[in-house]
């Protein structure tokens, strides 16, 4: 198969030789969206004869840090060694405050929710006066009338923990894409005085980051049941002060 790029004008036949399965979660490029070529070719594609970026892989995880050592020995100030654990050590502490920031939100949005849910349920024992009233003179007794009223919250979380798992997902594998996926590491690699790597004309290289979300079902199950202990929480009241309504009071009530 015989593919044509055009490159400052030029037109240059390649031959794609394979294509590699599905990667998914790359650590410095999206294989996904990438194509593979020699150094020569690359070279004879972007025109360029220096390198805005060098992946290095150790053999080991223990020598990492004795390969960075090496390169920055090498290559010195010409060069910026970026390790992958320091990256994910910085990425690790960035989602760990954003994950602070979003569980006070988390509970904030609780609490909001409760008592939003508590002051609908009591409008609704406001307005149902006259019918529990009734309810109590044809014989249901208080925690017959307690448990309709636990029975609507317990109705109420259901649907609201179906709809908050459903928009929790969406929200997962949304926010990513809406984020976006490159990250910025100040300047970039300088050419030194006699060949080497380096991008002339601009000074900062950015490293592709892809988020793969990650939802355990034991997660959804504990935010699920959650939703519905919240509800039933905020259901208390209203149901209590419904079931010590006054029977008499009530069926007069206007």
């Amino acid at each position: 198969m015989e593919q044509r790029f055009q490159a400052f004008s030029r037109r240059i036949p390649l031959i794609i030789s394979g294509i590699l399965d599905r990667y998914d979660a790359p650590a410095f490029i999206s294989v996904d969206n990438a194509f593979f070529v020699s150094l020569e070719t690359a070279r004879t594609l972007t025109n360029q004869r220096y390198y805005n970026l060098i992946l290095v892989r150790a053999d080991r995880v223990e020598n990492v840090q004795s390969v960075v050592d090496q390169l920055t020995a090498i290559y010195g100030e010409r060069a910026r060694i970026v390790a992958l654990q320091t990256l994910s050590s910085t990425i690790s502490s960035i989602i760990g405050q954003f994950s602070v920031l979003l569980g006070s939100v988390a509970g904030i949005s609780l609490t909001v929710a409760g008592l939003g849910i508590m002051n609908i349920m009591l409008a609704s024992v406001i307005e149902r006066t006259k019918e529990i009233g009734v309810m109590k003179a044809v014989g249901f007794r208080d925690r017959e009338v307690l448990s309709v009223f636990f029975l609507e919250a317990l109705m109420v979380g259901v649907f609201v923990g179906v709809l908050g798992t459903a928009l929790g997902v969406v929200a997962a594998y949304g926010l990513p894409a809406l984020l976006g996926s490159s990250l910025f590491f100040g300047q970039g690699f300088r050419p030194p005085a006699r060949g080497g790597f380096g991008p002339p004309g601009f000074g900062g290289q950015s490293a592709s980051i892809t988020i793969t979300p990650v939802i355990p079902l034991n997660t959804v199950a504990i935010a699920y049941g959650f939703a519905i202990l919240v509800c039933l929480v905020a259901g208390i009241y209203p149901a209590w002060r419904a079931a010590k309504l006054d029977p008499i009071k009530a069926i007069r009530y206007e």
